[in-house]
Parts: C-alpha cells; structure tokens; sequence
C-alpha cells in the first residue's frame, strides 16, 4: 500500500497512520523493548520503521511533516532514534544519511540534529557540506561550537580564539 501525506495549510504533511505507516504503534513498541533491555531488538525496529520511512518519501522533493501531527511526530523521532544508533556503532555514513533526511522532513530541528550532523561533516571532513551548514549552527549551544572548534582544529591545525571564548 503507499502511504497518505496530507498537505496542510502551512506547506506542511502529515503522514496517515494507514495502510502500515502506524509509526505510534512502532513508536511504542520500540519504547518497550527499550524498557525490557532489548536495545538490539530496539534499534532494529527503530532502522527498519526508518527504511519504511525512507522509501515512502519522495526522492524528488522534500516532504516537510507536521511536528503537531502525531504520526509524524512518532516517524521523526524514530528517525533521529535511528540516526543515534548508527553514531553511537560509528556508522557516520548512515548517521549523516539519516540526519540529511531527517532535516528534511523536520525544517524546525526540534531535535537539534543539525549539531551532530556538523559534527559528521567535521570527522569525514566533508568541508563543503560543514561550511553550509555552519551558518545555521548557533553559537547558544555547545555542540555547535564544539563543532566549530573542532572544524576550525582539523582544517587549520589550531583552535579559533574567538569561537574558544564563546565555548567558555
């Protein structure tokens, strides 16, 4: 069956709960494995409700969901679930796939995956990538500075003072 994406009124989708795309129940159900300890069973169900996910969305445009939305709540935060996962195996490669797709379906970044992405970007040296998205990186968090350090480390061999005295 193929998924339903409602358009809203704010140029936003909410993808139906139908036809396999319950991403609540999947939700929960990852929610308890966690609970029980099985966080291998977890982060399977979490990967292959994100392979659902990915194959349902159009290749050709972004489909910006709802975060008001509860299905779409619940298949964005599997998303990022997923994408912590393969970071935390190593998987950057997956990792950053997965965090490119999420801030495409999550414009607001409510998970603020936009910093572990920088923070990708800077260890596969993807510089190009690191530099667009760096102007969307707040100096208000950690991490984003964390990056930009890091960044400023790997490219030039020395620490950025100024983005230093932001981070103290």
């Amino acid at each position: 069956m193929e998924p339903r994406f409602n358009p809203t009124a704010e140029q936003l989708f909410e993808l139906e709960p139908d036809h396999g795309f319950n991403f609540i129940r999947r939700k929960e159900r990852i929610d308890a494995l966690v609970a029980e300890g099985r966080f291998s069973e977890a982060c399977e169900a979490r990967y292959d409700a994100f392979m659902l996910l990915a194959e349902a969305l159009p290749d050709d445009e972004p489909m910006p969901l709802r975060w008001e939305h509860t299905n779409s709540r619940a298949a964005i935060s599997i998303l990022y679930g997923s994408a912590m996962d393969h970071f935390r195996i190593g998987d950057l490669e997956m990792c950053m796939a997965q965090l490119e797709l999420l801030l495409d379906i999550d414009p607001e970044d409510h998970f603020e995956s936009i910093n572990l992405l920088a923070l990708c970007y800077v260890a596969y040296e993807e510089w190009e990538s690191f530099d667009d998205l760096a102007l969307d990186l707040s100096d208000k968090s950690a991490e984003a500075v964390v990056a930009k350090l890091w960044a400023s480390q790997r490219r030039d061999g020395k620490v950025d003072r100024a983005t230093l005295a932001i981070l103290r």
